[in-house]
């Protein structure tokens, strides 16, 4: 079984459209199943790191999931080769910010792990689909509920993430989760603006919708 997750209901409403999404169960966090694909659920499993912690915690407790892929919308650094309004995969994902900041930024993980066993630390390896390796560039991400929104928070990227060109706020927590598990992850994402600018009113919110479509098709296919 896969299971789709998306973080809210903003970014679910193109998917249920492609895959014509029928509610599975109530529960704290909304299941769904779709005739397309009946040996999958999609869960929406809410904004931020923390909330898709704990429901995708929840979801893989739950059913025999192999693989978990995470959809939604993402932002792309100004200074990259990309750009918005494109599907983008994800070929690492690190915690963003997680560190000191006295003088200079140290990320704690080079001195410590997440884990009690010293074996996970802040980036991870996410799986590139072989279907789509060729269709879609697969570029490092980084996640933080932070959001990037002025010029230093960018220079903090080019100093500290210099490899980063894509941030999301639920995709190192979610790799994380499936870590623990032994499931496989893959992210893809539709790039809806640049870092830096906060305005939604001029995001690529058109292009992200039929991307997102786009991503349904590619699950109801199994290619992610």
């Amino acid at each position: 079984m896969r299971l789709l997750a998306v973080p809210t209901r903003r970014e679910l409403k193109p998917l249920a459209k492609e895959l014509r999404l029928v509610p599975l169960e109530t529960s704290p966090f909304p299941t769904f199943y779709t005739e397309e694909v009946p040996s999958s659920h999609i869960i929406l499993s809410g904004l931020g790191m923390v909330q898709t912690a704990i429901s995708l915690t929840f979801a893989l407790n739950r059913s025999q999931y192999s693989k978990v892929i995470l959809t939604g919308v993402a932002g792309i650094h100004p200074e990259s080769n990309l750009k918005p309004g494109g599907l983008v995969g994800s070929s690492s994902e690190t915690y963003l910010r997680l560190g000191s900041l006295d003088g200079e930024y140290m990320d704690l993980t080079k001195k410590f792990t997440l884990d009690p066993t010293s074996e996970i630390r802040s980036c991870f390896e996410t799986k590139v689909s072989d279907y789509l390796k060729d269709e879609i560039p697969w570029v490092p991400f980084g996640t933080s509920d932070w959001i990037t929104a002025s010029t230093e928070d960018l220079c903090f990227l080019k100093t500290f993430h210099p490899q980063i060109i894509v941030e999301n706020m639920e995709g190192a927590s979610a790799a994380h989760v499936c870590r623990i598990f032994g499931r496989e992850f893959i992210q893809i994402r539709t790039a809806v603006n640049y870092l830096g600018n906060r305005n939604p009113s001029s995001w690529w919110w058109s292009e992200a919708d039929h991307n997102l479509k786009t991503i349904g098709r590619w699950f109801k296919e199994d290619r992610i």
